[in-house]
This record gives C-alpha cells, structure tokens and sequence, in this order.
C-alpha cells in the first residue's frame, strides 16, 4: 500500500516489484496502479519473484506488469530490461574520471 501511494504521489521512471508483500502482493499493487488514470498508470513495471512458472509470468502480465524476471536477478537482467524499455541511453555508462587534485 504504501508503495502504491509513494509511486501514485511521485511518479519514477520505473517500478521493481515484488510478487510477495505483505498487506497487499505484487500483482494487486500493479493492477491498483493501472486503475488509476495519472501518470503511474502508465509507469513501466518490473515484476521480480522466485516464482519461475509461467503460470506466474502470465499472472504479472495479465496484472499490468511490463517485464517479468525470476530471482535471483543480476545486474546484466536489470541492464537489459531497462535498455529494452528505455533504449541504450546510459546502459553501461562508466562515471566520468575524477578531476585530479593540485
């Protein structure tokens, strides 16, 4: 719930969530946010879960989720969802070098 309030108050860029919550799970938290008729209606959704059956993915995409990844989940599945929604802007982007110091 308080997620859902959060992202409904300020709306981010992109969502990871969570099938297992308590007070209220992943897919009624994003079925909730797409009922809304703001920003966060629209907001990208990444579910995250261990559950691996595609019985779950299917259940995540009918609730509204955009992309669907099982745990544990690694920094290169999180690049490549993000590219996949927003394009290659800042995929792999090393921080730029530190001024040297006088």
């Amino acid at each position: 719930e308080q997620a859902v309030a959060e992202v409904q108050r300020q709306t981010p860029d992109v969502v990871l969530m969570d099938f297992h919550m308590p007070v209220m799970d992943g897919l009624q938290a994003t079925r909730q946010l797409r009922a809304g008729s703001g920003p966060s209606a629209s907001v990208p959704v990444i579910a995250l879960t261990a559950d691996a059956f595609e019985e779950s993915r299917q259940q995540a995409l009918a609730a509204g989720m955009t992309t669907f990844l099982t745990k544990p989940v690694s920094k290169a599945q999180i690049e490549v969802a993000l590219t996949q929604l927003f394009g290659a802007r800042g995929a792999s982007v090393s921080p730029a070098p530190a001024a040297a110091a006088t």
